[in-house]
């Protein structure tokens, strides 16, 4: 892992539980002769550093790909932040928000609600350092 990689991935961490929030990570560690993967939901950064043997390297996020957006949240996007009258498809979230438009006062709530939903905004799983969420997996049971 690049030290670029690693800021992203830190800088994606911080952000998303920074705002009272938790994410599921897969840890990685050596247990005994083989690897072990526990999943891990982190609802305080510097706490689970500083408790865990923390190497970045070894921590995959769980988030959603930009693909699995509901109709419901494609409608609340568009009904909240996005000015959809240049997009070509305005059911569709890739057009939605490379054409559409968010207004600069809008920007930190957009990103704190793509966050909240835990969508992967910045290309993690395709960078190899988040794993795709299964459905369900932040459902408040």
């Amino acid at each position: 892992m690049t030290n670029e990689e690693k800021s992203i991935l830190l800088k994606d961490l911080c952000s998303r539980v920074s705002n009272g929030g938790y994410v599921k990570v897969s840890v990685e560690s050596t247990v005994g002769f083989g690897k072990d993967c526990v999943v891990v939901d982190i609802h305080n950064l510097s706490n689970f550093v500083e408790t865990t043997d923390f190497n970045l390297e070894n921590v995959k996020v769980y988030l959603r790909p930009m693909f699995s957006i509901t109709e419901e949240e494609c409608d609340e996007i568009k009904y909240r932040w996005i000015y959809t009258d240049k997009c070509w498809d305005a059911n569709h979230i890739a057009d939605i928000i490379n054409r559409g438009r968010v207004e600069v006062c809008d920007i930190s709530s957009f990103i704190d609600w793509l966050n909240k939903k835990m969508f992967d905004y910045r290309g993690l799983i395709h960078m190899g350092l988040a794993l795709p969420a299964e459905e369900g997996i932040y459902e408040i049971k």
